[in-house]
């Protein structure tokens, strides 16, 4: 049962180094399809991060981008403002 391996379990995790517990709670992501599924699944499940992944493309000349206000103008290259029009576009609440 379950139970019985609990307080060794325990111990084992207390004995611990500290290396050795970051290693243990790292997620494993050295399978393509493991991280595939997690991409999938995040895509799926958060606005934002479709967004960002449809939408936004890195650019290393560029030091930040612009985040912007509730308020602000969407011409004026301010990112919250093509994030809010995306949504109202694309998804079935308002931003």
């Amino acid at each position: 049962m379950l139970a019985d391996q609990l307080p060794g379990f325990a111990a084992k995790a207390l004995a611990m180094g500290k290396a050795s517990a970051l290693k243990a709670l790292r997620r494993d992501v050295t399978s393509i399809k493991r991280a595939k599924a997690e991409l999938r699944s995040l895509l799926e499940s958060d606005h934002l991060a479709r967004w960002a992944d449809e939408c936004l493309v890195r650019d290393e000349q560029i030091e930040y981008s612009r985040v912007g206000k509730v308020e602000g103008d969407l011409f004026d290259g301010w990112l919250l403002q093509h994030y809010r029009q995306w949504v109202a576009e694309h998804q079935n609440f308002k931003p």
